[in-house]
């Protein structure tokens, strides 16, 4: 086994409807695009063959997953394929059918609400103008009532200056309704936002090139982390290559082995990211988490909650 990590996250749309203030959309480079059924297909049945030990897959990235018109070809897929399906998204696209849709296949939804009314929604998400607050609202509570027995529905709030005021009524909102709701300060996105300092006591590695979950990009091509929007980490690309290939080959084996010598900092995109912060300021970063200790959370995956520390 090449990778112990269970998750692989495959990113299915490039394209988003909003515009949210922390986000890098205005610097993104590569190209604004939906995977295609071919390609997603190529990637589960590499997957299944290659790493039958995946369990969870994610369909997320730098966009909006259901801004891809064959979402849902994609999300039955892989509830056909894998033990578990997680989802991130705004929540603005589907209608209730969708909702139900999603209900009957996936297994965790996260979605991003940063506000408790339509005007801080509004200044934060910076969503299309038929988008309301109340509208997300309302489909937040239809999922909560409809949820199966196992499923979660997990929300998720970046403390922002504009937001700021909100924060603690959004917590008692939610906290007993949700089965996860956390609030972070925002993370720098590497070179594309400066939110966070670098602290001068940095770990050697961040854990994600050795642990974390299996990253594939739009095109099909697999880079380091998920941090990595611009995809300049790459290690491969599985229309030419297998899992085995990418993952034994140069471009992995040289970022790990900085990783595990304790030399990131020669990657210029290492460098300068702030998951390799040391873990006071790093658990300075989360806020509020209604279900996990923070100092133990700030190790740990988004999906499966693994650690990612050597």
């Amino acid at each position: 086994m090449f990778t112990t990590t269970e998750e692989i996250r495959i990113e299915s749309s490039t394209i988003c409807n909003y515009h949210c203030i922390v986000c890098p959309r205005e610097s993104l480079v590569r190209k604004r695009e939906v995977m295609t059924d071919e390609l997603f297909d190529i990637i589960i049945e590499k997957t299944n063959t290659e790493l039958p030990h995946i369990k969870h897959l994610t369909i997320s990235g730098f966009g909006e997953f259901t801004a891809d018109k064959s979402w849902r070809y994609k999300i039955e897929k892989g509830a056909r394929s894998f033990k578990g399906v997680h989802v991130i998204t705004n929540l603005s696209l589907p209608d209730f059918n969708g909702l139900e849709f999603l209900l009957h296949h996936i297994s965790e939804l996260r979605i991003s609400v940063y506000g408790l009314s339509e005007e801080v929604y509004r200044n934060i998400h910076h969503p299309p103008v038929n988008v309301h607050y109340e509208e997300i609202r309302d489909k937040i509570v239809f999922l909560l009532e409809r949820k199966k027995t196992g499923q979660r529905i997990i929300l998720n709030y970046i403390e922002m200056p504009e937001n700021r005021h909100q924060t603690e009524d959004w917590i008692n909102t939610w906290k007993d309704k949700a089965d996860l709701i956390e609030v972070w300060k925002p993370h720098n996105w590497i070179k594309g936002k400066a939110y966070r300092a670098c602290c001068p006591h940095r770990i050697p590695t961040c854990g994600r090139p050795h642990k974390g979950p299996v990253q594939v990009q739009v095109d099909g091509t697999v880079n380091v982390c998920c941090f990595d929007y611009n995809g300049e980490l790459l290690i491969g690309d599985l229309k030419k290559q297998s899992f085995h290939d990418i993952f034994f080959g140069p471009q992995m084996e040289k970022i790990q082995d900085l990783h595990r010598n304790g030399k990131a900092d020669i990657l210029s995109q290492c460098r300068v990211c702030d998951q390799r912060n040391c873990a006071e300021c790093k658990s300075r970063q989360l806020l509020y988490s209604s279900k996990f200790n923070i100092k133990e959370r700030i190790n740990l995956t988004s999906t499966e909650y693994k650690k990612l520390s050597l």
